[in-house]
């Protein structure tokens, strides 16, 4: 026989105060009331008209809670409690199961002024037909004070076994490491301070999975049809975790806006990371070395020495039961080793980020860590072509010469590009020449065109023959134009009928020039056919001017009407708003005079991926004179990568030289004019 100390409890003390319970009718419920998540907002989806919770996708512990909640509808006393991990789909299983109650149904949500207290207070004026909503069990039955949470567990028992007042339904949720503690029976030699809670337990215990079952997600799929919620948290949960991801997005975004400096610091290094090269790992000494650009000079006097360490610790920590806002990459064991620690973030956290941060260029250290701690030149020319985009000139050569010296020749051509647009012409020759005379065949085009340029024809032609030797259509539409230049048509029609072969499909052009050829020469018919011909290849269009397609709509009122009734309809079924809307939606407000409501639908283009509608912004109030706004607007393009609203500005200031030093030298992180760097 063995012996414990018992918590002796007496049932039903005398209440502490004299309110009655606030029951709610089942048909008036909020299921937030009773604390159930709040889901994710897809990105981009904020203003869409769809239902606050995703459609429920049952599983089989549904049926058997559904068996309880059917039990106590034909009259009987239950209790029953759900046992999963956070954000597993306790609480939402539980509020789906109670809508199946006739309407004379209250519910009773003991929490003031604590949820033990409420309990102890109320429970012994509850009627016939009340739920009583326990979600978070363990903060009624596993208290500070033992003897509290025991009596609370004696009055349950008390409720579940009095005739007079069934039938009542119980419902409670509980993370497994509680039911862990109250079921686990103690040594003889420890108090037993569970005793009345394991009794009531007993029996009614019901598992959730923490993952969905394959079948379960071939469901989920079905139900995602018409809710971008349930198909994002398909498309990115990992392991079937699909309830944690719908529950764990708000969470994740109030984690981060709360978060430390330093980790903050450190998350926003990795969103900006992802938000320029898809699916990457942050190392840990790039973080170590980027991170701090994203704090403060009071800030980072603050901080502790092994501040990266708590910085990761604090995202590192798992929300609502789902991974945390970052999560460190682990082998596996047998694995080999794969170098440092390296982390990744969030993939809910990285598409809001990319909203959230649009227009946020990341500080000088981030570039440079980049720089220093990436060896893969893949990725070191995603990077510079983010900072070339963005005119951080200096850094994005920086990226690219390192990728160069890991023998990527298409970085050489970029940077040459680069210094090409800029007008740093000596520069652009001095790169394609490395990446020409190393095999590039796009920086053997482009030499070409410089030297062509330059006057410098033989050397071009030299250049132009080594690319059409690996049969390039580029180099022989070009050579037929030196040719052409030259007055020998005959060998520009010989070129252009190579590039014809050689372009396939994409041979339009050459056909085009072709044609016009054969049409100087008298040839009206085959230059006809060549004219067909073309029609049939892949054509490059441009989107017509705004007048031409106001006037196509039937106007600008009926264009403005047209476009905002796609967009709202676009909202109102989930679905993704157009950027090309939304970017020609901001031309259309520019042109009425609207022009902030200009600028948020450019906002938004923007951040759907479109940055271009900024561009008709820029020129309308740089021509109506409003030139500090047309500067302001071009500026906050560049800063989210349509670095050609900046050109549109150097190239309408030839002779000022402040823009001019913009053009040669481009900016700095902080949006100041960068210096000679090179």
């Amino acid at each position: 026989m063995s012996y414990h100390h018992t918590v002796v409890v007496d049932p039903f003390p005398p209440a502490s105060e004299t309110l009655e319970p606030r029951l709610v009718p089942v048909t008036e419920l909020d299921p937030f009331d009773l604390e159930v998540h709040r889901a994710i907002t897809a990105p981009g989806e904020a203003g869409a008209a769809l239902p606050e919770l995703p459609r429920y996708v049952l599983r089989p512990h549904d049926g058997k809670l559904r068996q309880r909640v059917q039990r106590a509808c034909d009259g009987t006393s239950e209790f029953i409690v759900l046992v999963g991990g956070s954000s597993s789909g306790k609480t939402r299983a539980c509020w789906e199961a109670i809508q199946h109650l006739p309407s004379r149904w209250t519910v009773w949500h003991p929490i003031s002024p604590s949820p033990s207290q409420a309990v102890l207070d109320g429970l012994a004026r509850i009627p016939p037909f009340t739920v009583v909503w326990l979600n978070e069990l363990q903060h009624y039955l596993v208290s500070p004070d033992p003897s509290v949470s025991e009596v609370v567990a004696a009055n349950l028992r008390e409720l579940l076994r009095d005739h007079e007042r069934a039938p009542v339904l119980i419902v409670g949720t509980i993370w497994p490491e509680y039911i862990s503690r109250i079921t686990n029976v103690p040594h003889p030699d420890e108090a037993d301070l569970h005793a009345q809670a394991r009794i009531l337990l007993a029996g009614n215990e019901l598992a959730i999975p923490g993952r969905f079952s394959p079948e379960e997600l071939v469901a989920v799929g079905a139900a995602g049809g018409d809710d971008p919620r349930l198909r994002q948290a398909l498309a990115f949960s990992r392991s079937g975790e699909i309830t944690q991801y719908l529950a764990a997005g708000p969470a994740i975004v109030e984690r981060y806006q709360a978060a430390p400096s330093a980790a903050r610091a450190v998350i926003d290094a990795m969103i900006d990371l992802r938000r320029f090269v898809d699916d990457l790992d942050s190392p840990r000494s790039f973080l170590e070395h980027a991170a701090p650009g994203y704090l403060s000079n009071s800030e980072w006097r603050s901080i502790s020495d092994d501040w990266l360490d708590q910085a990761l610790a604090f995202a590192g920590a798992r929300c609502r039961g789902a991974s945390g806002l970052v999560t460190r990459r682990r082998q596996k064991p047998g694995q080999r080793a794969q170098g440092e620690a390296s982390f990744t973030v969030s993939d809910y956290l990285v598409q809001w980020g990319r909203i959230s941060r649009c227009f946020q260029v990341p500080p000088v250290e981030f570039w440079q860590a980049a720089c220093n701690h990436f060896a893969d030149a893949e990725v070191l020319v995603s990077l510079g072509s983010a900072a070339a985009a963005r005119w951080r000139l200096r850094h994005a050569a920086m990226l690219f010469e390192r990728a160069a010296e890991l023998g990527n020749v298409r970085a050489l051509v970029l940077l040459g590009g680069m210094h090409a647009r800029s007008r740093n012409l000596e520069q652009a020759e001095l790169h394609y020449r490395r990446a020409a005379t190393g095999g590039g065949t796009d920086a053997q085009i482009e030499l070409a065109r410089l030297l062509d340029a330059r006057g410098e024809i033989d050397e071009a032609e030299r250049w132009l023959m080594v690319a059409a030797g690996k049969r390039d259509g580029r180099a022989l539409q070009l050579l037929a134009q030196l040719a052409e230049s030259q007055g020998d048509n005959g060998r520009a029609e010989q070129r252009l009928r190579e590039a014809v072969e050689t372009a396939g499909f994409e041979g339009a052009r050459p056909l085009r020039q072709l044609a016009r050829l054969r049409s100087e020469a008298g040839d009206a018919r085959e230059a006809a056919e060549l004219r067909a011909r073309a029609l049939k290849g892949v054509q490059v269009f441009t989107r017509r001017p705004l007048e031409d397609i106001q006037q196509r709509s039937g106007g600008a009122d009926k264009l403005e009407q047209s476009l905002r009734r796609r967009v709202s309809e676009e909202e109102s079924a989930g679905c993704l708003v157009s950027p090309h809307d939304l970017a020609l939606l901001a031309e259309v407000c520019e042109a009425k005079g609207n022009h902030d409501e200009a600028e948020a639908f450019a906002e938004r283009a923007a951040c759907a991926g479109d940055v271009s509608a900024f561009g008709s912004l820029v020129v309308v109030r740089g021509n109506s004179g409003q030139d500090q706004e047309a500067e302001r607007l071009a500026r906050r393009a560049t800063d989210a990568g349509g670095g050609d609203c900046l050109t549109i500005l150097v190239d309408a200031y030839p002779d000022d030289p402040r823009w001019q030093r913009i053009r040669r030298f481009g900016l700095e992180p902080d949006g100041g004019t960068a210096t000679d760097w090179f």
